[in-house]
């Protein structure tokens, strides 16, 4: 497992954690009270998986088996952020249904960056225009959502404000619409994916 990215994320979830919810519980620990922090931490770390883990990984000279290690970096993420997400539901008024769908939306989110990072992690001039990609796909779309006064439109296309969405839903129903953005990141990824893993069960029958 890729030590330095688990040890990496344990400091951003401790940095996250203290300057969210810092070391005193509130006067009144109630889910009305937690909730807005246990909101914001669950941002921070999306933060850390979608802009600071992708961005970092392009801007490094890529190595031997991109893929195995993007996976394992993907496999470490997501424990990282299982610790993260299921205990906040005890503090808050999420149902189980809804950190599930919080969770597919964020496995899928994840398996498109890092399918991204595989596809071009050969060219530096590629790696710059991903790295710019992923930035406009995560910001622009709240952004003009929050200038067009309509969060709920265009700014959804943006997997950070899906999961936002998500959060603040609550104890309350879920749309039934909520598998159309994991689902289409999810297609994405598989397509983005697939030569490497072509290319993978091909050395292995070689090998053989």
């Amino acid at each position: 497992m890729p030590r330095g990215l688990v040890f990496a994320a344990s400091g951003w979830v401790a940095a996250s954690w203290l300057v969210v919810i810092g070391v005193q519980p509130p006067l009144q620990p109630t889910s009305s009270a937690y909730t807005p922090a246990a909101e914001m931490m669950l941002l921070c770390m999306l933060i850390g998986g979608f802009v600071a883990w992708p961005l970092f990984r392009l801007t490094v000279a890529p190595r031997h088996s991109i893929p195995v290690r993007t996976c394992l970096e993907i496999i470490a993420l997501v424990g990282m952020i299982q610790i993260v997400v299921w205990p906040l539901r005890l503090v808050t008024t999420w149902t189980i249904s809804r950190v599930v769908w919080v969770d597919v939306e964020i496995i899928c989110t994840l398996l498109l960056l890092g399918g991204l990072v595989v596809r071009v992690a050969g060219s530096r001039m590629l790696r710059t225009a991903t790295m710019a990609l992923i930035l406009t796909w995560l910001i622009l779309p709240p952004t003009l959502g929050f200038l067009l006064r309509t969060p709920d439109g265009v700014g959804l296309l943006s997997p950070l404000a899906r999961i936002w969405h998500l959060a603040q839903g609550g104890a309350g129903p879920i749309a039934d619409d909520v598998w159309v953005g994991p689902g289409i990141s999810l297609l994405i990824a598989i397509a983005l994916w697939a030569p490497s893993m072509r290319s993978g069960l091909a050395e292995a029958r070689n090998s053989q």
